[in-house]
């Protein structure tokens, strides 16, 4: 048993997932594990480490969204907030360019996607600056977000 097995976040997270016991953490760790290896002998496996973010991202409907300059956030300003009306997007850079607080993902479940949309879950990560240097980390806990179901609270933020 860990420390982190006593803290709220991770009971609560093993109580929506329908895991725990003693060591809820474990338990996490283990349901992540045979969902994706369920996923991959469904698969027939998988060879690279882009292969299986490519697997598990399409499984959890989730697309990424890299932001590499300004322009971008304007890109998805227009995507999803005016083409798709998901306005969280709208005011999203403020929270990325926040320097008391900076983020560098962030995990939205898309308020107008239907139930089969590829892109019903949206992780934009931040690739400016120095930010860049945390990319794949980034990209990899927001898929963790999704699997972990987290994401059924709306936005998810990764600072």
């Amino acid at each position: 048993m860990t420390r982190l097995d006593h803290a709220s976040e991770i009971i609560d997270l093993a109580g929506e997932l329908d895991v725990g016991g003693n060591a809820p953490v474990d338990a996490i760790l283990d349901f992540c594990r045979r969902r994706i290896d369920a996923w991959v002998a469904e698969a027939g496996g998988v060879t690279t480490i882009d292969a299986l973010e490519a697997l598990v991202t399409r499984r959890l409907q989730m697309v990424f969204e890299e932001v590499r300059s300004d322009e971008d956030f304007d890109r998805l300003t227009q995507l999803y907030a005016r083409g798709k009306k998901e306005f969280i997007f709208a005011v999203m850079r403020t929270k990325f360019d926040d320097p008391a607080n900076p983020t560098f993902g962030a995990l939205v479940l898309r308020r107008n996607a239907g139930a089969d949309s590829p892109d019903r879950y949206v992780a934009v990560i931040d690739c400016r600056g120095s930010k860049l240097a945390r990319r794949f980390f980034t990209r990899w806990f927001s898929a963790n977000e999704g699997h972990t179901s987290g994401v059924s609270r709306g936005a998810k933020g990764r600072q």
